[in-house]
């Protein structure tokens, strides 16, 4: 199998320069990043959302979050996801689920939010479930000529997962806070 036709087109009027890579199948962006060994922070996704004007894609590090209401701000209106239909109609060439951070390529609004832009080396999902498309920063920016660049990605809190290589998941605790102390009033005294 091959990589998306309007991917492969997209890439290549870019004059940019990439590496595709196959990997097992997956079921999620999560389990892609594991299986290549690539950092939450260096995976590009899109989200398609629908809205007033018609469908959005949004840009962002797969370490992060929508944040629906900057996003709504941006938009002067609320987005909301779009269904499994909505998505498969605007990404006709794609496996189903699979949503190329590629806007501009497919005619849709695209936001990216610049925390993309913070990794040199980005990877992302081609519009099948068994590549990945590693790529330099500059040619990423690249393929988003014409996005909008603007805050529409939170940090997600809690849990992260997606150290590549570990157990998949690191704890990240708030300033002020004594791990330590919490976890030895929890601990029975032998």
């Amino acid at each position: 199998m091959s990589i998306a036709a309007t991917v492969q087109q997209a890439l290549a009027r870019a004059g940019v320069v990439y590496e595709v890579r196959g990997h097992t199948a997956t079921e999620s962006l999560e389990a892609a990043a594991r299986t290549c060994g690539v950092s939450f922070r260096r995976f590009v996704r899109g989200v398609l959302l629908k809205g007033a004007r018609g469908p959005l894609l949004v840009v962002l590090p797969l370490s992060r979050s929508i944040d629906f209401q900057a996003v709504g701000k941006l938009l002067g209106r609320r987005p909301v996801p779009a269904s499994a239909d909505e998505t498969a109609a605007v990404f006709p060439d794609c496996d189903p689920g699979t949503v190329p951070p590629l806007g501009a390529a497919y005619g849709i609004e695209t936001v990216v939010d610049p925390s993309v832009y913070d990794s040199e080396d980005l990877c992302f999902e081609p519009g099948v479930h068994d590549m990945v498309v590693h790529i330099r920063r500059s040619g990423f920016r690249r393929l988003q000529a014409g996005a909008r660049v603007a805050g529409c990605a939170q940090a997600t809190s809690g849990l992260q997962s997606g150290t590549a290589g570990g157990s998949g998941s690191e704890l990240r605790v708030p300033e002020g806070i004594d791990l330590d102390s919490m976890v030895a009033s929890f601990t029975p005294a032998p």
